[in-house]
């Protein structure tokens, strides 16, 4: 995705003539939880200090479909049945993992409560309703999603960032959608000194993933 002219392009068209029947399919993602993982650099006793350890998504995913969900290229898992952080990284957390965690959550544009409707009056992307908080008004925006892939771009406000779609079990049995920031390079430059290696938001949504 060519980022800036895509989201210029889908800005033109969604905002020359887009009428509510020229919106042929809607994706509608209802936050219910934001998590941050972060990992740092292996140390030099050769171990490696991480926040949440809930796996690695890959690099397919599902989407919301109709009113709530739907897929376009099968679902991929991110490795927790809870959508909770697991025990299975070092038993004594690095409080500075801790920290940058729990900014990352802080700083979050859309909160638990919140979310995303997208409305695709293009192939390829349209406008986008952003709930920030539960008790915060709408804001508009617009997205890009190439077809077939499993991310898409969103930018309303000041922001400007890409959620790559994956899944989860919420603990019913039933895949639900969480879709993944990365913020790495963001947070390497506002912890220099951290040696991160990778920061990422997860946001867990109630939309099942088909």
């Amino acid at each position: 995705m060519t980022r800036s002219l895509l989201l210029l392009a889908v800005l033109l068209l969604a905002g020359c003539g887009e009428t509510e029947t020229s919106v042929f399919y809607t994706a509608r993602y209802p936050v219910v939880k934001v998590e941050a993982e972060v990992t740092l650099q292996e140390t030099a006793e050769g171990g490696s200090d991480t926040g949440s350890d809930e796996g690695t998504a890959t690099d397919d995913g599902s989407e919301g479909s109709g009113s709530i969900s739907g897929s376009e290229s099968g679902t991929t898992d991110v490795n927790d049945d809870t959508g909770g952080g697991s025990d299975g990284g070092s038993t004594e957390e690095n409080p500075l993992v801790r920290e940058i965690e729990e900014a990352i959550v802080a700083a979050a544009p859309v909160q638990a409560g919140g979310g995303y409707t997208l409305y695709f009056s293009q192939y390829n992307g349209g406008r986008a309703r952003i709930v920030r908080t539960p008790e915060a008004e709408a804001v508009t925006g617009v997205f890009g999603k190439d077809p077939g892939k499993s991310e898409f771009e969103i930018l309303f406000d000041e922001e400007d960032y890409v959620c790559t779609i994956s899944s989860y079990n919420d603990g019913t049995n039933v895949r639900k959608t969480v879709l993944e920031v990365d913020l790495t390079e963001v947070y390497r430059a506002l912890y220099p000194a951290a040696d991160i290696e990778r920061a990422v938001r997860r946001e867990y949504t109630s939309a099942t993933a088909n």
